[in-house]
């Protein structure tokens, strides 16, 4: 348990001292354009920490990404046995290593770059009545279909409108040029035309995952929890009739694993290991803020593995409580330790993603 709470205090202390404008105007008045991707953020759905999902310390069996932060903290569990922390951060979306706006339009494999990102999640759980404790790392890289679609370009002429320009407007000769009004009508432009783009919270995208871990039982040796690559994509019926187009979106997952050990030889002599395939598909519907979701994977119905301790049919909701915070709730059936049956459980797991990461 101490193990857990550390990394969840430093996460939220290093968020807490991260958060900043995305859009600030200095007190003087110097030409501001947008020139690096992580001036550029929606906030449409969560934050995702791949590592959390992928090796099964999230129950969720969907690992589609919705929405890329710079940086992402993950609380799952607060106050129960099976708590889980994590955090993700993209370094093209953060002021440290930032990613220019040219460079990110050059092609689809700049785009995916921008949008790649690194994680580490780690948690508590108990499997035939041992303390287990879990780590993973993961890296995942995402991007839109077209470009058109990209929040990011948003600075250009795309579905959300024409384009920005900052125009200086006339400075008469001998006097000080004063950019300030310029600039608020530029970032006012970038600002309009991104809150139109989270309105559409279901664009069509797809991710690559690949991740690996180790879990622990207490008092016990350490054990390779094998590695898994996952595909996700999401499909926000582009097309279809505006209620669909506009408020629903299905995501799918097809997730490999291999060498993983199976839960219930975790406290014996000799672990045993399978390698299996998943697959999951959700259905959600709703706005930018709030929006209902069912879920159904194809889990193992026998021996249960690491990865596969998720849920087999789920429905819940996200909802976003504020700028970069969100709560998700699930509820459905998954499989026992044992994997002799199934059983009803919930999850009530937060993320909190600051605009900017200096």
């Amino acid at each position: 348990m101490r193990a857990t709470r550390i990394p969840a205090i430093l996460a939220l202390a290093v968020s807490a001292s991260l958060l900043t404008p995305a859009f600030a105007e200095e007190s003087s008045t110097p030409k501001k354009t947008i020139t690096d991707i992580n001036e550029l953020l929606t906030d449409s759905a969560a934050g995702h920490v791949s590592a959390a999902s992928l090796l099964g310390i999230s129950p969720s069996s969907v690992t589609a990404v919705e929405n890329t932060r710079g940086f992402v903290a993950a609380v799952k569990g607060l106050g129960t046995p099976g708590n889980s922390v994590g955090f993700s951060v993209t370094p093209g979306r953060t002021s440290i290593v930032p990613m220019s706006l040219s460079t990110y339009d050059k092609g689809f494999l700049y785009r995916l770059l921008g949008n790649t990102g690194f994680s580490y999640a780690q948690g508590t759980a108990k499997i035939s009545g041992t303390d287990m404790e879990r780590r993973a790392v993961a890296v995942e890289a995402n991007a839109t279909f077209f470009p058109d679609d990209d929040p990011i370009l948003v600075v250009k002429q795309n579905k959300a409108g024409p384009a920005c320009q900052w125009d200086p407007g006339l400075v008469p000769p001998g006097s000080s040029p004063d950019f300030s009004e310029a600039n608020k009508k530029y970032l006012d432009c970038i600002d309009g035309k991104v809150k139109k783009i989270e309105k559409k919270w279901n664009i069509s995208r797809f991710s690559l995952s690949y991740g690996t871990g180790d879990i622990k039982p207490e008092g016990g040796t350490s054990n390779r929890l094998g590695s898994t690559v996952a595909m996700g994509i999401v499909y926000g019926f582009d097309g279809f009739m505006d209620a669909l187009s506009n408020g629903a979106a299905a995501a799918f997952t097809l997730r490999r694993t291999t060498n993983e050990p199976i839960l219930v030889s975790l406290t014996t002599a000799s672990v045993e290991r399978k390698s299996s395939n998943l697959a999951a598909l959700r259905i959600s519907g709703g706005s930018s803020t709030f929006r209902g979701l069912a879920e159904v994977s194809n889990a193992s119905a026998g021996e249960v593995a690491v990865s596969q301790r998720i849920f087999r049919y789920a429905a819940g909701f996200d909802y976003r409580i504020s700028e970069g915070m969100w709560m998700g709730f699930r509820i459905g059936k998954q499989r026992k330790t044992s994997g002799g049956g199934e059983e009803v459980a919930s999850l009530l797991d937060f993320s909190f993603s600051p605009k900017s990461l200096q």
